[in-house]
């Protein structure tokens, strides 16, 4: 068990060290047992991360800057782990939410967001007035589908 993030280390051979994480450039590749402790332990991760990321001076970007970050940042970084299996549903719905604490927020770390739109309608294509953003749980659906 790895002490920092509690997520279970594994080894790929009797004789090689155990991992929980590899960092290579700027892709990052989560490894783990799949059991409710480690989804809970990424999940910890994760919401750690983007708790960051919500106070990482948010409030000096502009809406475009918010939004290329979310599209070329917080939305590539699953991209991997979400194209080899089928996360729980309640991991997607979380980061979506961090995401829309991020786009909505004005103030760094505020309890309470005013959203002026669904995000369902956001979400939508920019050709039929969203910004084009994607819904974590459609990714997860459309990168699994390929796999036939």
């Amino acid at each position: 068990m790895d002490k920092e993030s509690g997520v279970q280390r594994i080894k790929i051979c009797k004789n090689a060290p155990a991992v929980s994480h590899l960092l290579y450039a700027n892709d990052l590749l989560i490894t783990c047992r799949a059991n409710k402790e480690n989804a809970k332990a990424i999940v910890k991760c994760l919401k750690t991360y983007c708790n960051w990321l919500v106070g990482w001076q948010s409030h000096l970007l502009s809406r475009a800057g918010k939004a290329t970050l979310i599209r070329t940042v917080a939305q590539a970084i699953p991209i991997y782990t979400m194209s080899t299996f089928m996360v729980p549903k309640g991991v997607p719905r979380q980061m979506d939410s961090i995401i829309k604490r991020f786009w909505w927020s004005i103030k760094p770390r505020a309890k309470r967001i005013l959203a002026l739109k669904s995000w369902s309608s956001i979400c939508k294509p920019k050709s039929v007035g969203g910004l084009g953003f994607k819904r974590f749980e459609d990714i997860n659906t459309a990168l699994i589908a390929k796999l036939g």
